[in-house]
């Protein structure tokens, strides 16, 4: 039973050094792996950041657009009677309305 064991150790003292480089390649391996992955998931997120700028400038215009709009119907009353006829139909007093007939087309 004592060789077996003074086998083993001799054994393993030899193995040593290949036994640490095989478990340092393990462990690199590993990194490099879990690196990889995670560069590959910054990509991704990159990209959905400049997705995502480009609808935030997108709805920063139609926001503007649509102040413009309100200041335009709040001060302008040609603005808002043409949108009142042609919107809303509406008509003043003393107008004539004539309603065209629907065509098939």
């Amino acid at each position: 039973m004592r060789e077996r064991v003074e086998r083993w150790l001799e054994w393993v003292q030899r193995s040593l050094p290949t036994l640490i480089g095989v478990g340092l390649i393990v462990v690199l391996l590993l990194l490099a792996r879990a690196g990889a992955e995670n560069y590959s998931g910054l990509a991704e997120l990159a990209e959905r950041e400049a997705e995502l700028e480009i609808e935030l400038e997108e709805a920063r215009l139609r926001v503007d657009s649509l102040k413009s709009t309100v200041a335009l119907l709040q001060d302008d009353p040609v603005m808002l009677e043409r949108l009142a006829r042609e919107e809303l139909g509406l008509v003043r007093p003393g107008d004539t309305v004539v309603v065209l007939p629907r065509t098939d087309d």
